[in-house]
């Protein structure tokens, strides 16, 4: 196993490749590994070279960079299963749908070992086009994947695997209310198959070209909202110390060491894993002339699984009563600890880590600084310095 430079773990064990089981455990211990997740700033301007008389080119040059790296919770990840009717690899090289199935599972026919036949078809582009947007708008809400959007197909939206966390998950309450949310939030339902039953299924695959891909995703903060206010911070404080044209400010999100993956142990793929090889094989048209189409007929990839870290939740708590205020529980409960409390529809939720806002306020002055020093700095910085 190794970690390449895109920060994503590959492993070519071939007992990964011929146990179900093996695979189903190696997941679960990935799982525990969190990935990182950081905020990048960056400030760039546009300077003119020329050359003689009438030659010239523009290049853009940066006057800083620097990343923050916000700390996720402490607490054991869910492992969620996509959705039958979600857009995923399901073992070819095509991304599907397994159309008969509405989404969860029949608990009783789990129970007697019976499992109901579903057919899986290609995802249509304008599928895929629609997956693409509600993951993009998910991601932006921080909203985790189990969570449906306001119309979307039932049964899109991901299964939690364990009972236990879908009873730990199932009045947790995410984002702004009404903005993406159904409303009621359905049940959570346990997923048509199990991380061991695909497992299995990647296991038997007698492919040459194949992989079981495991993603893990950060959720918690409203993206959108907590990318404005960086930016007009960084903008307001920025004061460029190099003449130039065009300067600007960027601010994104990534997170890194976020994808598991396992192939098999041959020399094919195992040269595929080297980014640089391959790069080198397209140069040299052998990967899109001789690769490609063969992964068409032989290649398949699993990408229907992962685990879910938070950056922050509202937990429900159970001794509260549905429609009853903050003051009104405080009042019955008596006193409390110091953690946020909000009122939902069914009673009150208590947060768990820090909120954006709450997170932007203590790191604001920093931001601030480090757009004045003009930083440069991309080990990602974990905690704010002094104010000045």
């Amino acid at each position: 196993m190794r970690v390449r430079g895109d920060h994503h773990t590959v492993s070519h064990d071939p007992h990964l490749n011929e146990d179900g089981e093996a695979l189903y455990r190696f997941l679960l211990g990935q799982a525990a590994n969190p990935p990182v997740f950081h905020i990048g700033c960056k400030g760039t301007h546009k300077e003119t070279r020329e050359y003689g008389d009438s030659a010239s080119t523009e290049d853009t040059v940066t006057d800083f960079c620097f990343y923050l790296q916000p700390r996720l919770l402490r607490e054991t990840p869910p492992i969620f299963i996509v959705g039958d009717r979600s857009v995923a690899f399901r073992g070819r090289i095509a991304k599907e749908v397994d159309a008969s199935s509405a989404g969860g599972a029949n608990i009783e026919a789990m129970a007697e070992g019976l499992e109901q036949r579903q057919s899986r078809r290609r995802a249509s582009r304008r599928e895929q086009k629609a997956a693409e947007a509600a993951n993009a708008h998910r991601k932006e809400q921080g909203l985790p994947p189990w969570v449906a959007l306001l119309g979307e197909t039932p049964g899109t939206q991901a299964s939690i695997e364990s009972e236990e966390d879908r009873n730990r998950f199932q009045h947790s309450t995410y984002g702004p209310p009404g903005v993406w949310l159904s409303d009621p939030i359905p049940p959570l339902l346990a997923p048509s198959r199990s991380l061991r039953q695909w497992a299995d299924d990647y296991c038997a695959s007698n492919k040459v070209i194949k992989e079981f891909n495991f993603d893990k995703v950060v959720y918690g903060w409203n993206l959108e909202l907590l990318r404005g206010k960086i930016y007009d911070t960084v903008k307001a404080n920025w004061d460029p110390k190099h003449g130039g044209l065009h300067h600007k400010v960027e601010v994104w999100f990534e997170t890194s060491h976020d994808v598991v993956s396992v192939r098999p142990d041959d020399w094919l793929s195992r040269m595929l894993s080297h980014r640089w090889i391959k790069a080198v094989l397209c140069i040299l048209l052998i990967y899109p002339l001789l690769i490609w189409p063969a992964k068409q007929f032989y290649g398949g990839e699993w990408r229907i699984a992962g685990s879910a870290y938070a950056l922050a939740k509202w937990i429900h708590l159970e001794d509260s009563i549905p429609g009853e205020s903050v003051d009104a529980y405080r009042s019955r409960i008596g006193p409390y600890s110091t953690a946020p409390l909000k009122s939902t529809p069914r009673g009150v939720s208590r947060l768990m880590g820090s909120t954006e806002e709450a997170w932007f306020e203590k790191w604001e002055a920093t931001i601030a600084r480090y757009a004045k020093q003009e930083l440069n700095d991309t080990t990602g910085v974990d905690a704010p310095g002094p104010l000045w």
